[in-house]
């Protein structure tokens, strides 16, 4: 997986590789303003016809900017002018920025502004493209509004035309932690070249507006530093699941895996169950067996000939009617027959009875060796009660959206940021595993680590798609994966499969049936 490093942690990597030799500091703004425009030619065809204009700070960022200008310089219409306004620290420009800076001095098509106490603002139309070189991750503390800065960045973002570029991340904004940044002093650019490594920042939606399309510039400058420096924080890529998969295939004679259990269901919400079905079917298992509502049986066998129903539950179990003494005493039986299966998935319509909490509290009592997957409904029931919400079986798996946690925590989480910590807290509190569907979903480990899922669609709320990704999680669990590794995988290939679909198709078409119907081509394109 890659690391999401801190600011600190990228500030150590700077360091050491200069340290190394590994290159200049002169060396390392050349390469980073070269990857720079390399990937402008990618987003703005016509660049080499544009007028620029560019805000450089007095740090990293700004020697970058000035190195982007003097490439640029070499390559545009020669009737186009580069505008540079450089922002003069007290203490005067670093070597970097002075040497630079003499070099513009000589070229024809450049203007350049040293400003360190007046500033007048450029004209910026549709025409400019804007490059933010003013801070990336050299900035000490958040920008106030009043300040010089801060009305500089207002009256950027105040041209609603403007196309803007964000050298590492947007100027005013904090790498990592942003609970006391101002919205209204950051950049909202329209691209973000990100410069080695990705921000944590980048990974909480409320940020999404400031980082507008974010591109990441890799260049590898320490790989023995990288590896030794620790994180919380986590990205997936197709090489890790590709690598996970094969690993755990080569391990497993074909088809001869555990079998899944599924409980839920109710007369309304059959599809419910449905979805979690043919999702368990579809990533590797080769046994899924249901216990659910009498009435639904027939229904169920129809839709998904594959299942295995075993002992049907009466309605009353789920809700619907009265329960008698009688049922209550068959608890210890139903529970019996259950034995056989490693992965149980618990939900998919399933609504709050005492009959359902006497079940559940019996379940997690019989078969705490058993590994449990709890998609939304079920994390609902144990929002609603506390007893149960108590006996949560530890190693356990919650899938749920960022609005159904805050109501099982109790919580009000105002932004993404602070809503994550809450989540790897609760879940190195309770030894659970927490899966946040959403905007960049994040997995939240035991361990407090912090995993990132880029895949999928986030801007849609798919329906029926929280059941769908829980029948691929006790899927590979009853494969053999661990509880992370299943969690992981599970959602990468979930926002694989959503991908691939909007790539081929639509994005406004996507339903979860869509999803399952492309596990298999996820399945063939990783394998």
């Amino acid at each position: 997986m890659r690391k999401i490093f801190t600011e600190a942690n990228i500030k150590n990597i700077y360091s050491q590789s200069l340290e190394e030799g590994v290159c200049s500091s002169r060396e390392l703004i050349h390469l980073h303003a070269s990857q720079f425009v390399t990937e402008l030619k990618m987003c703005y065809e016509d660049h080499l016809s544009r007028p620029f204009i560019i805000f450089c700070g007095p740090g990293h960022n700004g020697s970058v900017g000035l190195n982007i200008a003097l490439i640029l310089s070499e390559k545009i219409d020669p009737s186009r002018q580069i505008e540079i306004f450089l922002f003069k620290p007290p203490l005067g420009l670093r070597e970097e920025s002075t040497l630079l800076k003499e070099q513009l001095l000589t070229v024809r098509n450049v203007l350049l502004h040293e400003i360190d106490n007046q500033f007048t603002p450029p004209q910026i139309d549709y025409r400019h493209i804007v490059i933010d070189a003013l801070f990336g991750t050299d900035l000490q503390v958040p920008l106030r509004p009043d300040s010089g800065f801060g009305r500089l960045i207002k009256y950027i973002n105040g041209n609603q035309e403007s196309n803007i570029i964000s050298v590492d991340i947007p100027s005013g904004l904090s790498p990592d932690i942003n609970h006391e940044t101002l919205p209204e002093c950051v950049i909202q650019a329209t691209y973000t070249f990100s410069l080695d490594f990705p921000k944590l920042s980048s990974f909480f939606e409320e940020n999404r507006k400031f980082y507008g399309d974010l591109r990441l510039l890799e260049f590898n400058l320490s790989e023995t530093v990288e590896e030794t420096l620790t994180t919380r924080y986590f990205e997936t890529t197709d090489h890790d699941i590709e690598l996970s998969l094969k690993r755990n295939h080569q391990s497993l004679a074909p088809r001869t895996r555990d079998g899944v259990l599924l409980i839920g269901g109710t007369p309304k919400n059959i599809g419910s169950l449905i979805l979690a079905t043919k999702g368990a079917l579809h990533s590797g298992v080769s046994h899924v067996a249901v216990q659910t509502s009498s009435q639904e049986e027939l229904f169920l066998q129809l839709k998904v000939p594959e299942v295995t129903i075993i002992d049907s539950i009466p309605l009353e179990t789920l809700g619907i009617s009265e329960t008698t003494s009688a049922d209550k005493n068959s608890i210890p039986t139903r529970i019996s027959a259950l034995l056989p299966y490693t992965a149980i998935g618990l939900g998919c319509g399933l609504t709050y009875s005492s009959f359902v909490k006497q079940y559940l509290e019996h379940l997690f009592f019989s078969l705490s060796d058993k590994q449990f997957v709890f998609d939304e409904d079920a994390v609902a029931l144990l929002a609603n009660d506390e007893d149960l919400f108590e006996i949560l079986p530890e190693k356990s798996i919650l899938i749920l959206s960022r609005n159904a946690f805050d109501k099982l925590l109790k919580v009000v989480s105002n932004t993404e940021e602070q809503r994550i910590e809450q989540a790897s807290s609760f879940a190195k509190r309770k030894n659970i595993y927490l899966i946040l569907q959403g905007y960049k979903t994040a997995i939240c480990l035991p361990n407090g680590s912090v995993i990132f899922n880029t895949g999928g669609t986030s801007e849609k709320v798919i329906q029926g798609g929280n059941y769908t990704l829980m029948g691929i999680v006790v899927s590979l669990l009853a494969q053999n994966y661990s509880p992370g590794t299943a969690s992981i995988i599970a959602t990468h290939l979930y926002g694989l499969a959503c991908d691939l679909y909007i790539g081929k198709y639509s994005y406004f078409s996507l339903t979860a049936s869509d999803i399952i119907n492309m596990l298999p081509e996820v399945f063939r394109q990783i394998k």
